[in-house]
């Protein structure tokens, strides 16, 4: 399996510092980032370490119906996909969590998502975002 470029995954009614928190338990270091001026009120920089690698993200609270995006830029991450790492914060937040199966392009549709269940269960859906 090749390794997703990025992850992104989206979170039911999660703050901001509580992605944070979740990813505290994930990696070596996570600190929230100063924004940058032009950027949404509702997105927030955030930076993890994993094996002495720093990377760059954002969390966007309320992105979209109440969802929030946690997006992290490097193929060198605990999991090798966005599935992986929607599994990881469905059991941590003990809620249902949203992505796109694979590395989204052109000719695929849009609304075309996958959820992971707190239970673990993945299923297929239709999300007009």
């Amino acid at each position: 399996m090749n390794r997703a470029p990025d992850i992104e995954i989206y979170v039911p009614k999660i703050t901001a510092g509580e992605a944070a928190d979740w990813l505290t338990e994930v990696f070596t270091h996570c600190e929230l980032g100063r924004k940058k001026k032009g950027m949404p009120k509702n997105a927030q920089p955030v930076y993890v370490q994993w094996q002495s690698q720093k990377i760059f993200g954002v969390i966007y609270e309320q992105v979209v119906n109440g969802y929030t995006s946690i997006w992290l830029d490097s193929n060198e991450l605990p999991w090798p996909s966005d599935k992986e790492c929607a599994h990881s914060a469905a059991e941590y937040f003990n809620r249902p969590v949203r992505f796109v199966e694979d590395s989204w392009q052109q000719q695929q549709d849009p609304d075309a998502w996958q959820e992971v269940s707190e239970n673990g269960e993945t299923q297929s859906l239709i999300w007009k975002t």
